[in-house]
């Protein structure tokens, strides 16, 4: 059943759902609308709990003549109409896909599948133990169509598994391409990439969205030429843990949550504080872990507690062999305790023009440990950085 919350379809939506969709008790939309004796409806399950203690009408207070509910099919049919043209709902007999597994994760494994329609491959991400892919869905209809964020195809909630489908990476994630491709990705191939996730993150954070869970992992490989890094295409994907902070400064996770802690910043750690500052913290990581082919973030260390411990000492990971003196000063301001304020747009323009290191003009704009328009123009300059931005 998909329950979604008013003020997060608002945000989530291009259209937010009719007043008259939502169950006027806990003003969600309806999947199963009934009428009650007051004349107006709400989802089954909510006015039943209320009738089990009152004898009054939940929107007007008035005394009920009887505790009589009757399905209102026109309005449910009007809810999956609209819930299918913002959500993409697909039946489960549109979809089909391989019972071996892509990849699995914490909570979902990935397939290769097919959807009616379409042509090429898709991806199926499979919820495991019950689990719910509608918080994702939303966030990637809020994204819509980005050429650095993967495409979303539609929702399936019928069956026992919930089904989350997107186009599929002919390469899969980086982390594994790194690991098969030991050796071909050059540091021209790295920028680049390094370069479109920037960029991505741009369009994260336009929305008020913070990511979370920013690694290597979670970057799919779409196209690669061993001879051609301009060629190279990847995005980002994984919003399961992405939150949304519409009209806030910040966002806490529950602390029992499974969060990357190799990829928090200290607020993050401490707290459970998130910020667009930890999916800069985060970026800086991830990169990190693409300068050194796939090497695990403080792989010494194999306590998560012991490395939460260390960086919020003051502990950062080591310069990669072969990071350009631009970019490693850059990834050493991600991580700073006290970051100098640092438009994000500087960032991809460091990783495209050169490496230069001179200073944007001065910004009276909102900064955090930088903005994503800054890092992501410096992240850019350095793919132009000849030999004089070697790493040591």
């Amino acid at each position: 059943m998909i329950l979604i919350k008013f003020g997060e379809a608002q945000s989530s939506m291009d259209s937010s759902a009719p007043p008259s969709f939502l169950c006027p008790i806990n003003q969600e939309v309806m999947r199963d609308p009934v009428t009650c004796a007051d004349g107006h409806s709400y989802e089954r399950a909510s006015i039943e709990l209320w009738l089990a203690t009152h004898n009054t009408s939940p929107k007007t207070g008035a005394q009920l003549p009887n505790k009589a509910l009757t399905p209102n099919h026109a309005l449910r049919n009007a809810i999956e109409e609209w819930l299918s043209a913002n959500f993409k709902l697909v039946p489960r007999s549109a979809v089909t896909f391989d019972e071996q597994a892509l990849a699995h994760g914490s909570f979902k494994s990935v397939h290769r599948g097919t959807l009616q329609g379409r042509s090429e491959p898709i991806a199926v991400s499979r919820m495991r133990m019950g689990g719910s892919c509608e918080e994702e869905a939303k966030t990637l209809v809020k994204l819509g169509r980005h050429p650095d964020l993967v495409r979303y195809f539609g929702l399936c909630t019928e069956g026992p598994d919930q089904l989350l489908l997107t186009e599929l990476a002919q390469y899969g994630s980086l982390d594994h391409f790194l690991e098969s491709h030991e050796g071909q990705v050059t540091l021209q191939h790295k920028l680049k990439m390094l370069e479109q996730i920037c960029a991505g993150m741009i369009a994260i954070v336009a929305l008020a969205l913070i990511h979370r869970d920013l690694a290597t992992r979670n970057i799919l490989v779409f196209v690669f030429d061993a001879s051609n890094p301009a060629a190279t295409r990847v995005k980002i994907t994984d919003f399961g843990l992405s939150v949304d902070r519409l009209y806030q400064t910040h966002a806490y996770g529950a602390q029992n949550e499974d969060v990357p802690f190799r990829w928090m910043p200290p607020e993050a750690l401490k707290k459970r504080r998130f910020t667009e500052k930890s999916d800069v913290w985060a970026f800086g990581v991830t990169a990190w872990e693409l300068l050194t082919d796939g090497e695990v973030p403080y792989g010494f260390i194999a306590s998560t507690e012991a490395v939460a411990e260390r960086v919020c000492g003051g502990e950062r990971l080591t310069r990669p062999g072969e990071c350009p003196d631009a970019l490693w000063a850059l990834l050493q301001r991600m991580w700073a305790e006290r970051p100098a304020h640092m438009r994000w747009c500087r960032s991809a323009h460091l990783c495209r023009g050169g490496g230069s290191s001179r200073r944007p003009p001065h910004t009276s704009e909102p900064t955090y440990r930088g903005t994503w328009g800054t890092w992501g123009r410096a992240a850019g300059g350095c793919c132009g950085g000849g030999p004089g931005n070697a790493g040591r």
